[in-house]
């Protein structure tokens, strides 16, 4: 192997550039440089320089690993420190590259120089440890046989809730260990029996009847806490569908409600056009009365106006007729009569004094 391809691929995982190292897994050269890189700081191989480094590209990564574990590369290696790479991948809370680690075989129950475990490693993830899904990750490593340090465990029991959800983890993980630790002595039993040596059956069997009473113990707990799970689940399934049904039938009452303050709305903008148009009816009757009214005092002083005319026409005419009556015609004859009579008579008066 070159000491260019080591550099290689020491460089693709310090920068995070997980699609490169699987391109360079595809040749033999490239495995095996990957495979000997070696810290020596720190002594992190190459599963704990990966699940220790960052990159953006969280689906790369995890071909990648997975493309590691395929090909061999131990789960459960320790560097300088005892950090192995499941406790990486549960210090930077990742529930996937876990999963992974644990299905190849790594050990949950490693313990790294401080005495730390997986389990201690997840729960004291950047502080955060109200973080819901870093609590699944806990008690997921638990459950898998991973140990809680005294401080994380009484931090992690300070809510009830907790503290029992804890319980569970730790009772599968005791029949899962007491499950292994049957099979193993059954096999012991099996091999004391073939070899013919009774004190080592002896001492077997009292071993796995020892062993079968710790596994019903621990599956009775197990069993006890799933029963409560499923009891607790059933509570917040019916709590959640009483609230469901709470918050439909509020949602209807607010719905009807709603439509009911939408209809009276509505009726009283109806009533309240009706009035208006009625307002307008009744101002419109009321223009139209008194222009009718104007009109008919108009035309009655147009009449009455007309009929002073014709009055004073009238008395204008009667005036005529009775000046024309006094002093013309027969009146202005007789006055000419007697005129004429009276100077005819003085005429002859003088005539005869003469």
């Amino acid at each position: 192997m070159a000491d260019g391809d080591a550099e290689d691929a020491l460089a693709l995982l310090q920068t995070g550039a997980w699609a490169a190292v699987s391109a360079l897994l595809q040749a033999e050269r490239g495995v095996a440089a990957v495979a000997e890189l070696l810290d020596p700081h720190s002594g992190n191989g190459a599963l704990q320089m990966m699940l220790s480094g960052g990159g953006e590209n969280v689906d790369e990564k995890t071909a990648l690993l997975r493309r590691l574990l395929v090909l061999g590369f131990d789960a459960s290696r320790k560097n300088l420190f005892g950090v192995t790479p499941l406790m990486f991948a549960a210090h930077a809370g990742s529930a996937a590259h876990v999963e992974l680690l644990l299905a190849a075989g790594a050990d949950a129950a490693a313990l790294n120089a401080a005495g730390g475990s997986a389990a201690d490693a997840a729960w004291q993830r950047q502080g955060e440890p109200q973080q819901p899904q870093q609590l699944e990750l806990v008690l997921a490593l638990v459950a898998a046989g991973s140990p809680l340090q005294a401080g994380c465990r009484e931090a992690l029991c300070a809510d009830s809730a907790r503290e029992q959800a804890l319980r569970g983890a730790e009772a599968s993980a005791s029949a899962a260990a007491a499950a292994a630790e049957r099979r193993r002595l059954e096999e012991e039993v099996a091999a004391a029996a073939a070899s013919g040596d009774d004190g080592r059956l002896a001492a077997a069997i009292a071993q796995l009847n020892q062993v079968v009473k710790q596994a019903e113990s621990a599956t009775r707990i197990q069993s006890s806490f799933r029963r409560r799970q499923a009891s607790k689940q059933f509570e917040r399934t019916l709590s959640a569908r009483q609230r469901e049904e709470a918050a439909t039938a509020a949602a209807a009452e607010a719905a009807a409600v709603a439509a009911r303050e939408e209809a009276e709305a509505a009726a009283h903008a109806a009533a309240e056009e009706a009035a208006f148009v009625l307002q307008e009816q009744e101002a419109a009757a009321q223009a139209e009365a008194a222009a009718r009214r104007r009109a008919e005092d108009e035309q009655a002083a147009e009449a009455a106006a007309e009929q002073g005319a014709r009055d004073e026409q009238a008395r204008l005419d009667a005036e005529s007729e009775v000046r024309y009556c006094r002093w013309c015609w027969w009146c202005w004859w007789w006055c000419c009569c007697c005129w004429c009579w009276c100077w005819c008579w003085c005429c002859w008066c003088w005539w005869r004094w003469l």
